[in-house]
């Protein structure tokens, strides 16, 4: 009997994690891959919901699910997003502070579903316009787990949380950050108008007291001139 129960609330927590990756709007490739269950449960259960939710309307992104980390973080706001999602990724202990060699097959898994949805969730909470997706947070949380193309450090300039591409070009600062840097390496339009109208450089009135002076300023009765 205990085994029964085992194995129901095994089964009732994975339908309970489809669930609330439906209403995030995963894919159902990704919907399988973390809960275990067979493509035809998953259309029933998306069915179900769509048929007895009042959010019927929430519809859901076809094709193959994110696989480039470098589009899903394809700007600053992005960049930072991303940055943010992860570190309450770590909090929440979907992923370790120190990647710890996962797989893409080992790292899915019911328990650790739940905990991203919670940390998805937490997420939304502090950035409630974000743009990043819960399955696009899943494809950070992997490749921060696999540790060879995404890792945490922190910006040197604020030490805040930084998302580093491991496969492209390093970058020591975050978006505020660089941002920032940019602004104060930008002229003062004030200074290149104070150079525009300083007065210009006047020409000596003796040629020949410059340099260049002696090229046009030949005699005449030179013997190079009458030729």
């Amino acid at each position: 009997m205990r085994a029964r129960d085992d194995r129901y609330r095994r089964e009732l927590r994975r339908n309970q994690l489809a669930l609330r990756l439906i209403r995030h709007q995963v894919r159902s490739e990704t919907i399988r891959l973390w809960t275990g269950l067979s493509q035809h449960r998953v259309r029933w259960l998306c069915r179900h919901y769509h048929d007895g939710s009042a959010c019927a309307e929430v519809a859901r992104h076809r094709g193959p699910p994110p696989t480039d980390v470098v589009r899903i973080m394809h700007n600053n706001r992005a960049r930072a997003e991303a940055a943010v999602a992860a570190g309450i990724c770590v909090l929440d202990q979907v992923v370790a502070v120190r990647p710890r060699g996962h797989s893409a097959r080992t790292f899915p898994n019911v328990a650790r579903g739940e905990r991203l949805c919670n940390a998805y969730e937490h997420f939304r909470c502090v950035i409630p316009d974000a743009e990043i997706s819960l399955e696009q947070s899943i494809r950070i949380a992997s490749a921060l787990a696999q540790g060879f193309e995404l890792s945490l450090v922190r910006c040197v300039s604020c030490g805040g949380v930084l998302l580093r591409d491991c496969l492209g070009t390093p970058k020591e600062r975050c978006p505020g950050c660089c941002v920032e840097l940019r602004a104060e390496k930008k002229p003062n339009p004030g200074e290149l108008l104070d150079k525009i109208d300083s007065p210009a450089i006047e020409a000596p009135d003796d040629l020949s007291a410059s340099p260049q002076g002696g090229l046009f300023t030949q005699d005449a009765d030179s013997p190079e001139a009458g030729e």
